[in-house]
C-alpha cells in the first residue's frame, strides 16, 4: 500500500510540474501576442504619418531653387517670411520625428541594436 501512495504522490507532482509549464508557456505566448499586436499597431500608425507625409514631400520637391526663390524672395517680404516659416516649420516637424524614433528605440532595445 504504501508503494502505491509514494507512486499516486510522484503523478500528482509530476501533474503539477506539467501543469505549472504550461502556465508558463500560456503567460508566455499572451505576452508575445500582446507585443506583436502593439507592433502591428505602431506598424499601421507609422504607415498611415508616411502617407499623410508624402504629399508634403512631393509638394515640397516642387519648390523653387535657390536661384529663382532668390528672385521671388527679393521682390516681396512676405513671399521671403512664408518661406522662412515653412523652413522653421519643416526643421520642426523633422525634429519631432527624429524625437518620436529615439524614443521608439529608447523603449524596443532589440531595434536599437540593428540601428
Amino acid at each position: 500500500m504504501g508503494e502505491l501512495e509514494e507512486e499516486y504522490r510522484t503523478l500528482q507532482a509530476s501533474q503539477q510540474s506539467i501543469l505549472q509549464t504550461l502556465k508558463q508557456h500560456r503567460d508566455d505566448d499572451a505576452s508575445r501576442g500582446q507585443a506583436v499586436k502593439n507592433q502591428k499597431a505602431l506598424w499601421d500608425k507609422t504607415l498611415e504619418m508616411r502617407f499623410l507625409l508624402q504629399k508634403a514631400f512631393t509638394t515640397s520637391n516642387k519648390l523653387p531653387k535657390d536661384s529663382t526663390k532668390s528672385r521671388f524672395c527679393s521682390h516681396d517680404q512676405e513671399i521671403e517670411q512664408a518661406y522662412v516659416d515653412l523652413l522653421d516649420s519643416s526643421k520642426q516637424t523633422l525634429g519631432s520625428m527624429l524625437e518620436l524614433q529615439e524614443a521608439l528605440l529608447e523603449r524596443n532595445q532589440a531595434a536599437k541594436e540593428d540601428f
